[in-house]
Parts: C-alpha cells; structure tokens; sequence
C-alpha cells in the first residue's frame, strides 16, 4: 500500500511540475549557422554597442503570471511589451552604431527572466545590442535571433558588413 502511496505521489509531482528541457529555446537547432547570422542581421532593425543606463523590472504581478503559466503550460496574457508585467523596460545609451537611425539613447524592451535570452544586461556593461521591432517598440531578441558570426561581428565593427 505504501509503494502504491509513493507511486502516485511521484505521477501528481510529474504531472503539476513538469521537467522542462535545459535548452528552452526551440529555434536553437539551426540558430548558429552563418546562414542565420546574416538573416538576423538584415532582419534586425538596430544594431549597435551600447550600455543599459537604466532597467526597469517587471512588476510583482507579472513575475506571479509568469509562474503560473510555467505551472499551467498556457499563456494568461497577451499585451504589447510596454503594458506587459513579463517585459523588462530598457534605457540605452549608444555608443557605437552600425545599422538603423542613428540615435543617442533608445528605448527597448525584453523578457525578463527568459531562458532564451541572447545575453544578460546589467547596467554599465557595454555590449552589443541587435534589436527587432515588434508593433513599432523595440524588442531585444532571443538567443537564436541575436546570434551574429565572428566574421559577421567583425565586419559589422570594420563597418564593411555586405550582407547575404
């Protein structure tokens, strides 16, 4: 009777807290070729070198919704990213720019707390930014849009980048 007990403990925890896989993102099988990294470049609206000077977090609610639809497996709500709890608002300051309209500072957006994304963004630290535009905001990508070759990277730097 005790082993039965156990039994179906261990199916209720299985069921309520499924094991998800270590690699979360779906598009990573293909996201690191060459091929991918000149359909993200000329896919990317901004590229740039740049620094996050302020990064506002997503509000407790939707950190709560985010858990729950990790648990549930469904998504509970679907907002554009700057009236999302799950999307962490940024201010950049460029200093670097090799694709889009040039600006000073930009305003992006990303998933807080995704497994997918690209690289993490502190404040002060310096590092490249490919963002997409989503509805007019601009978002920054998952790891597997984000992706850019060395050689890619170093004529984007050069500033002789042609592309396909």
């Amino acid at each position: 009777m005790k082993k039965i007990r156990i039994f179906v403990m261990m199916v209720l925890l299985g069921v309520l807290f499924p094991i998800h896989t270590a690699l979360a993102c779906s598009c990573t099988i293909d996201a690191w070729t060459q091929e991918s990294s000149a359909e993200n470049i000329q896919n990317s609206t901004m590229i740039f070198e740049g620094e996050a000077v302020r990064i506002s977090s997503p509000s407790l609610e939707g950190r709560i919704r985010q858990i729950l639809e990790d648990v549930l497996g469904k998504n509970l709500t679907d907002v554009p990213p700057n009236k999302s709890p799950y999307y962490s608002k940024l201010k950049l300051k460029v200093s670097n720019f090799y694709k889009g309209q040039r600006q000073d500072t930009v305003t992006a957006f990303f998933m807080a707390k995704s497994s997918c994304l690209a690289y993490e963004i502190n404040k002060g630290k310096k590092i490249l930014f490919m963002l997409y535009d989503s509805d007019g905001l601009l978002i920054v990508p998952s790891a597997c849009g984000h992706y850019i070759s060395d050689s890619d990277r170093e004529a984007l730097l050069r500033g002789d980048y042609k592309g396909k």
